[in-house]
């Protein structure tokens, strides 16, 4: 073992290791000893510097997604925030005590005259009062949404007389239900605006409201003026009641998104549209409640 040693030490060792395996196998030994460390090292730093960037990036990443909900949300307001100023503006222009008032005193000397035109006058003012006070609640009892639509169909087969047809059909019971306030109104308002009203031809209007488990589909058709044709279907932007139907579909975004379904339906002779809610998460939450 002596001699091995010096002759690794001897003045020129490097030959050695080409004639000696043993020195060969000592150099090759060391030459590991200090690679090896120095090797792990910058491997665990490579690791190490790897997963820092994607940390990095992963806390870049979801602080663009907590912004992009952040702009969403603003805009969710500043749409909601537009409506309830629009309502707020309709609710302005009317004196509620006076419009009560007078309607009052109408139905009080009709009553005993007119059943018919009594009960329209009473129809009249459960309409407004239902839009000047109901339609501040987030949601109400949907059977308050249904008996306004019906008194307004009332209202316009008083007006309309024989010359609309009019079909009107509910399926289920509206009291185990809960919606947003005058939702589904202005498709019906459309139907009349936009279909008998401008007609001298007859026309019908069918209305259908189906309740089935948390589901509702509300189905409203309209026949279409002769000469009137598709462009006048164009202009459904025109806002009926205080919501116009491009209104009303931002407002199922806002308070249903993901949980309805909006088809409308166009031809030369008719109008339509389909509307599909899950009511489930909104009749759950008011399921202790009294009706």
């Amino acid at each position: 073992m002596k001699r091995l040693w010096d002759e690794y030490l001897a003045p020129n060792p490097w030959s050695a290791c080409f004639t000696n395996f043993t020195i060969a196998y000592i150099n090759y030994a060391w030459s590991l000893f200090y690679l090896i460390p120095i090797l792990s090292v910058k491997v665990m730093r490579n690791v190490i510097s790897v997963r820092t960037q994607n940390l990095r990036l992963e806390r870049d990443r979801l602080q663009l997604e907590k912004n992009n909900l952040d702009l969403q949300g603003e805009s969710l307001k500043l749409q909601r925030d537009n409506l309830n100023l629009e309502l707020s503006f309709l609710k302005s222009q009317i004196n509620p005590h006076f419009l009560f008032n007078t309607l009052n005193a109408i139905y009080a000397r009709t009553a005993d005259v007119d059943d018919h035109a009594a009960d329209l006058v009473m129809r009249l003012s459960n309409l407004m009062r239902y839009s000047l006070y109901e339609s501040n609640r987030e949601k109400v009892v949907m059977t308050k949404e249904v008996d306004y639509i019906e008194s307004y169909i009332e209202l316009e087969k008083a007006r309309f007389s024989e010359k609309v047809t009019i079909e009107y059909h509910l399926i289920g019971n509206p009291d185990h239900y809960f919606i947003a306030p005058l939702l589904l109104i202005s498709f019906v308002e459309n139907a009349f605006k936009h279909g008998t009203s401008r007609s001298i031809a007859p026309s019908f209007v069918y209305i259908s409201i189906d309740l089935e488990g948390y589901n509702l589909r509300f189905q409203v058709k309209n026949s279409v003026p002769p000469k009137s044709g598709l462009s006048s279907l164009k202009k459904t932007n025109e806002k009926a009641g205080g919501f116009g139907l491009l209104n009303t579909a931002k407002r199922l975004e806002l308070l249903y998104p993901q949980k309805h379904k909006l088809t409308v339906t166009q031809t030369d002779e008719q109008f339509g549209i389909e509307l599909e809610i899950d009511l489930t998460s909104i009749s759950h939450l008011h399921e202790d409640v009294k009706l």
